[in-house]
């Protein structure tokens, strides 16, 4: 009897052991299940968070034109630098925003990373975006000879199509759909500087998908012609004055026929004008633009081609925030920009300046004469041809070119490892 008293205590006690060792790994497997419901729960928080940084980034960017202008050429803002831990209550943590220009010319990365409150872990959403709008200091939409003393400063150069004849310059960035003649003529696995951003070893990116290209506002500035005060142009034959719309009190810059860009009559006086507001369209062809042109205002339309020959002013322009990015090529970039003394943002006398402002070809542009200078940024739908001429990029001209509002399109997105 008592044996078997024995052999019950120690049963019951074996199963009170195993009840304790069940009931402790239990309440363990509890204990752990709970801290890795906390955890997901803070890093699925994080993820929400860098998706709220994301997606004010991207309403960051929708909020103007000359805002999508600006990141993309590189400028950079407050609040959206990782400069700022942006705080949302409702889901418990901070988000930190950048905007920056790239990997392709006229598009823009937002990188975007969040941190739930009492948790290391960051989360990082990255993505890229793209606007069929994007102005550099030279954008064809049909295809460019680069010439050898075509030259073009502070800004790049875009062509929808391709660039034929090989660049002299090894400045600025390059940006082609198709090929480049000289740089790379083969579609495949190295086109350039893209998407690696090795602009230290090319100055182009052949091949890229640079999408739609930019949509001018005609009609508005059809409409800006017509409301501005200009002196009459000459016609293109003759020595009588060009078809024009006539707005009270004043001629218009508003043309209907092709046009010199000179007074009226034969006494030979240069075209002088100087108006930052004044629109001049011309609904047909240039035919000519003579060397001691002199033109400042906001831009300069043509349906058909155009003649440029002007280089007659000394004009104080103001190198753009991040013009040394154009010069970035080892050695002939950086030699380059080095020798010239130039530094981002400081004021720079172009000497022999014909235009500044907004210039837009609907047809093709030369210069039979050769020789031509101009700031601030030129959009030609047709071919470039000309001999020698020297374009300098103004980010401000090209920011208030009026285009349509094109959608904003993400093109890629991913999640990466990063740091706070």
């Amino acid at each position: 009897m008592h044996k078997k008293r024995g052999f019950a205590f120690v049963g019951a006690l074996i199963a009170v052991l195993l009840l304790a060792l069940i009931v402790t790994t239990l309440v363990s497997l509890t204990r752990m299940e709970s801290v890795k419901t906390v955890r997901d729960k803070k890093k699925t928080a994080s993820f929400h968070l860098a998706e709220a940084g994301l997606d004010r980034g991207y309403w960051k960017l929708k909020e103007t034109n000359q805002m999508w202008i600006a990141v993309s050429s590189g400028t950079t803002f407050e609040g959206y630098d990782f400069d700022v831990e942006h705080r949302d209550d409702k889901m418990g943590g901070v988000y930190k925003i950048s905007l920056a220009s790239g990997p392709a010319s006229g598009q823009v990365t937002i990188t975007a990373k969040g941190k739930a409150d009492g948790d290391k872990e960051v989360r990082t959403i990255r993505a890229v975006y793209t606007k069929g709008n994007a102005l550099g200091a030279l954008t064809v939409s049909g295809g460019i000879q680069y010439k050898p003393n075509l030259e073009v400063h502070w800004g790049p150069v875009i062509t929808y199509t391709s660039i034929s004849h090989s660049p002299s310059q090894y400045y600025p960035r390059k940006y082609s759909a198709g090929q480049i003649v000289g740089r790379d003529t083969v579609n495949d696995a190295n086109n350039g500087a893209l998407p690696s951003e090795d602009w230290a070893n090319y100055d182009y990116a052949a091949f890229q998908d640079l999408g739609t290209p930019p949509t001018v506002k005609l009609d508005e500035y059809r409409e800006k012609a017509r409301q501005s005060c200009v002196p009459p142009l000459k016609r293109a034959t003759g020595n009588s004055a060009a078809t024009h719309y006539i707005l009270l009190g004043c001629d218009s810059g508003y043309y209907t026929e092709d046009v010199k860009i000179a007074p009226p009559g034969g006494g030979g006086s240069p075209y002088l004008l100087t108006c930052s507001t004044c629109v001049i369209f011309v609904e047909g062809n240039i035919a000519q633009m003579p060397n001691d042109t002199w033109l400042n205002i906001e831009a300069l339309l043509t349906t058909g081609n155009m003649d440029f020959n002007a280089r007659s002013t000394n004009y104080v322009a103001t190198i753009p925030g991040n013009a040394q990015d154009q010069y970035l090529k080892n050695p002939e970039g950086i030699n380059y920009w080095a020798s010239k003394g130039w530094n981002n943002n400081d004021p720079y006398t172009i000497t022999g300046c014909g235009m500044h402002g907004f210039l837009y070809v609907a047809g093709n542009i030369g210069n039979a004469g050769g020789g031509s200078t101009m700031c601030g940024a030129i959009f030609v739908l047709g071919s470039v041809t000309t001999n020698t001429m020297t374009v300098y990029y103004d980010q401000a001209v090209a920011a208030n070119v009026v285009m349509d509002d094109s959608a904003i399109t993400r093109v890629s997105w991913d999640e990466i490892a990063t740091q706070w």
